[in-house]
């Protein structure tokens, strides 16, 4: 990251975090103001199923609210476990004229299940719930920004896939359903009305220098500076390692951030910022390297092996919760989840260079 962004921090902090609570004069109404953005995923959400399309007009409606630009990518897989599925993948973009993005992601869908109704709150209910709270407070800046013509370069994109999860034993062609294909539909795609200046393709052939030409992402791929996914998050002693030494620039922006609000007390998670003050022991990001990557299989691989940038937001190990009827609501630690919103929240805006 650029110095002038890392010595503006701390304003930056205080700037988002008036805009997060500017409705809110108490702890409980800031709660409550989540609770908002969660809710609409608090119910199974099976592909092909009422819940999961409850969702998808959820999505739409919000992000159309924003004036954000929207795109469903449907299709059927007639080849399932549970016979012809349809799926739809939505993706919600901000100025859809930049020519770079910035990708977050989670999956919005849900497990079957037996032997009860599958919320699946952390798997991914809250990640989906934080890229809304992101999305929403962050708009008023991004479109001041595209007002001043100062944000012509780089935007904020998000992807809400369906299909994440297996209907039967996960495997490579019962998972990942929403994110094999539009990978691979956007690999052969152009950016929709990309128009890139000289200075930016200078830039661009800058940042391409060390990668081998075989070893680029191609066509809609190539737009997508970093595609930060997010996976399992809410449970309360969960905590964050890096698995991808690509984005490790990215990583150690987020640990920075984690200990900036801290040394501010701007954690809501007190305890949690005590330790990390006083003994040094992470919240949430763990620094340095973790080799679970290759064996974590997840959204991220279809766009990782078509050579996209990709940093990964999952716990290791994974939530006590996970696959069980127990990770519903009850699994969720808010301060926990309030803590990482406001973390990217400062990564999104930081990158964009919204103040």
């Amino acid at each position: 990251m650029a110095r002038k962004a890392r010595q503006t921090i701390v304003p930056l902090v205080l700037a988002l975090l008036v805009l997060s609570i500017a409705d809110a004069s108490t702890a409980r109404q800031i709660r409550n103001r989540f609770a908002g953005f969660l809710h609409p995923f608090l119910h199974p959400r099976v592909p092909g199923t009422p819940g999961n399309k409850q969702v998808q007009t959820y999505l739409l409606d919000t992000f159309a609210a924003l004036g954000w630009q929207t795109e469903v990518d449907r299709f059927t897989v007639p080849t399932t476990p549970r016979g012809p599925v349809e799926f739809a993948n939505i993706i919600a973009i901000h100025n859809p004229s930049a020519p770079r993005r910035l990708v977050l992601a989670a999956h919005f869908d849900s497990k079957v299940l037996a032997g009860g109704d599958f919320i699946g709150a952390t798997d991914s209910a809250v990640p989906c719930g934080m890229l809304v709270d992101i999305a929403t407070t962050l708009d008023a800046l991004l479109d001041k920004r595209e007002r001043s013509g100062s944000g012509a370069g780089t935007t904020v994109e998000m992807i809400f896939f369906d299909g994440e999860e297996a209907f039967g034993e996960w495997s490579a062609t019962d998972s990942l359903y929403g994110s094999r294909h539009l990978a691979e539909k956007w690999e052969s795609e152009a950016t929709p009305g990309q128009e890139i200046t000289e200075a930016q393709k200078t830039e661009k052939n800058k940042a391409n220098a060390s990668v081998k030409a075989s070893k680029r992402p191609k066509g809609r791929l190539a737009s997508i500076d970093a595609f930060v996914l997010l996976d399992l998050l809410g449970y309360p002693t969960s905590k964050i390692v890096r698995m991808e030494s690509r984005t490790s620039w990215m990583w150690e922006r987020l640990v920075e951030i984690e200990g900036k609000l801290a040394e501010n007390g701007l954690l809501v998670a007190k305890a949690k910022a005590d330790a990390l003050l006083q003994g040094g022991e992470p919240a949430y990001f763990v620094p340095g390297d973790n080799f679970m990557a290759q064996f974590i299989d997840d959204d991220h691989r279809p766009f990782k092996e078509r050579n996209v940038p990709v940093v990964h937001l999952i716990p290791v190990p994974f939530p006590p919760v996970w696959h069980t009827l127990r990770d519903d609501a009850h699994a969720i630690d808010t301060a926990t989840v309030q803590d990482l919103t406001r973390i990217l929240r400062v990564m999104v805006a930081e990158y964009l260079g919204l103040l």
